[in-house]
């Protein structure tokens, strides 16, 4: 039998005999009441199977809707915000463009501060202590911990310089661009104080930033020194020489307290680091 009626399907037209374009034979026609004999007969009444597709409507379980709806919403959300642009200043960002933290600032002099007077209390302990290896333990904690508060007062240092120069350029840029002449002259002498106020702190900020160097470094060469020799011979050799550290951590300490001072009247007389200018 031709493969053209292995192929043919129901609905489809009239069908083709075999891949002969030249043949002669007409195309028979289907007896669709043979559907279904077991015994066709003749050709031209083939059966032809009935093929029929049930569609079962899926049923979407609350477990995949969820999830799915929640994807959909969030790719909503998500390409909203990236194609929308807030037309709002950034009021996180000062005059300067970084904030001032004069009170961090000031929290860390005076933690630094603190932890001088301690290390140097655990120093002057080693002498005549009971047990020489937890006083110098303790020391060593304590130095530690010094050193750690001097790096970060270094840097923070340094920052809040830098970021004092450029919140004052700034403020000043932004002064000239106001159009009332009192108004403006108002707001530059404002500048002008709070400036002057700003750069007295730098003379205490870098004393005490030159202080921290050779107070810092003599106490790790005594702890050094002690660790080599801890006996009461040895602690008592460098007596001398924990003087002289002593008097390095009173000077120091005493430029920390006038910086300290300078940044508690910055910091109530600068406006807070929130606000920002109006466009």
């Amino acid at each position: 039998m031709p493969t053209g009626y292995e192929s043919q399907k129901r609905f489809s037209g009239r069908p083709r005999i075999a891949n002969n374009p030249n043949s002669s034979l007409t195309s028979p026609k289907i007896n669709y009441r043979t559907i279904g004999n077991k015994n066709p007969g003749p050709l031209t009444s083939l059966p032809v199977k009935r093929v029929t597709t049930n569609i079962i409507p899926m049923k979407t379980s609350s477990l995949i809707r969820l999830p799915l709806l929640a994807v959909i919403l969030s790719l909503g959300t998500t390409g909203c915000a990236i194609f929308q642009k807030s037309s709002t200043p950034d009021a996180t960002k000062p005059v300067g463009g970084k904030a001032l933290n004069i009170i961090q600032f000031r929290n860390d002099v005076q933690a630094t501060r603190t932890a001088i007077s301690r290390t140097t209390d655990a120093l002057g302990r080693l002498s005549g202590a009971p047990n020489p290896q937890d006083a110098y333990a303790s020391y060593n904690t304590e130095l530690t911990t010094l050193s750690q508060l001097i790096d970060k007062t270094s840097r923070e240092s340094a920052e809040v310089r830098n970021s004092g120069k450029a919140l004052f350029t700034e403020w000043e840029k932004e002064t000239l661009s106001i159009k009332n002449p009192d108004i403006r002259a108002v707001a530059d002498a404002r500048r002008l104080k709070l400036q002057t106020a700003y750069g007295e702190m730098i003379t205490p900020l870098i004393n005490a930033r030159a202080n921290f160097t050779p107070l810092l470094g003599d106490l790790t060469d005594l702890r050094k020194a002690i660790a080599l020799d801890l006996t009461p011979a040895g602690i008592q050799a460098v007596q001398p020489l924990i003087a002289t550290v002593n008097k390095e951590a009173d000077t120091t300490i005493k430029s920390l307290d006038a910086l300290a001072a300078k940044l508690d009247n910055i910091a109530a007389a600068l406006p807070p680091p929130t606000v920002a200018p109006a466009k």
